[in-house]
């Protein structure tokens, strides 16, 4: 089975009705839309489309635990997203065990634009493998310690123990992989990274690199496939992208001497 996971709580509960037009429209994805929330969810609008929908389904997870060392650690570190997205770590649970049962996903974030049918995403994914796009697309001019706190006692044993001097690292907003690659430890063996290494600034990128680069290395670029244009952060009003992030900001052609309509 195919599908679509999104992941998101009540605070963002309000991007899914049009995440769940665009799917079945411009994304010409008729099957499996998988919701993976926390057990404090709830929306009517979400029971009624499971009723009117066979197809949508919901999945309420605990929390993430941390330790109580782990979190005051990520709550203090410099320009953290833990105090303020602390969810974002909700994301592993689209590796639960429980999921297995669909055969290959592809994860997005529930704000992600689609604008073309994304039915070729699915002809990406194969065992054994992990795809997602370098983060800031195919630049690469930040390293994966720019995920780090580098200032927190722990970042030189972090540092020593993986190799954060690589540009290629991926982003975590969009994730195609076979549920393969899926084991009972998984989200339990993460989790424990976290606890050990508690300063990510960018919450679960940082400790999903960390495992797919190294502890569990199947990542492979979405870069690689230049048959078609899959994905790119920025998008503008010529954009030929099936999925993109974000409106287009002027600075990002500047910087570059392009145009928006390239």
């Amino acid at each position: 089975m195919k599908a679509v996971f999104l992941v998101f709580d009540n605070k963002f509960k309000k991007f899914f009705l049009k995440k769940y037009i665009a799917l079945r429209t411009r994304g010409s994805f008729k099957e499996n839309i998988v919701i993976i929330t926390n057990r404090e969810f709830s929306s009517l609008l979400v029971k009624f489309l499971c009723l009117f929908d066979k197809k949508v389904c919901v999945y309420k997870f605990p929390e993430i635990v941390f330790t109580k060392e782990a979190a005051a650690s990520l709550s203090q570190l410099k320009d953290t997203r833990f105090t303020s997205k602390k969810f974002q770590f909700h994301k592993l649970n689209i590796f639960r065990h429980e999921l297995k049962k669909y055969k290959k996903v592809f994860y997005m974030d529930v704000n992600m634009k689609i604008n073309f049918d994304i039915n070729p995403f699915f002809d990406l994914i194969e065992d054994n493998k992990l795809i997602a796009s370098y983060d800031g697309d195919e630049d690469l001019k930040r390293k994966l310690k720019s995920q780090f706190d580098e200032s927190h006692k722990e970042f030189a044993n972090l540092s020593n123990e993986y190799d954060l001097e690589t540009y290629e690292y991926f982003q975590s907003g969009l994730l195609l992989f076979n549920t393969s690659i899926i084991n009972r430890s998984i989200v339990e063996d993460i989790t424990k990274l976290i606890n050990r290494y508690p300063l990510s600034i960018t919450n679960e990128q940082g400790y999903l690199n960390i495992y797919f680069l190294y502890k569990n290395p199947i990542f492979v670029p979405l870069q690689n496939f230049k048959n078609k244009l899959f994905y790119t952060f920025w998008h503008h009003e010529n954009n030929r992208y099936i999925i993109t992030k974000r409106a287009v900001d002027y600075r990002y052609y500047l910087q570059r001497n392009i145009s928006p309509k390239d």
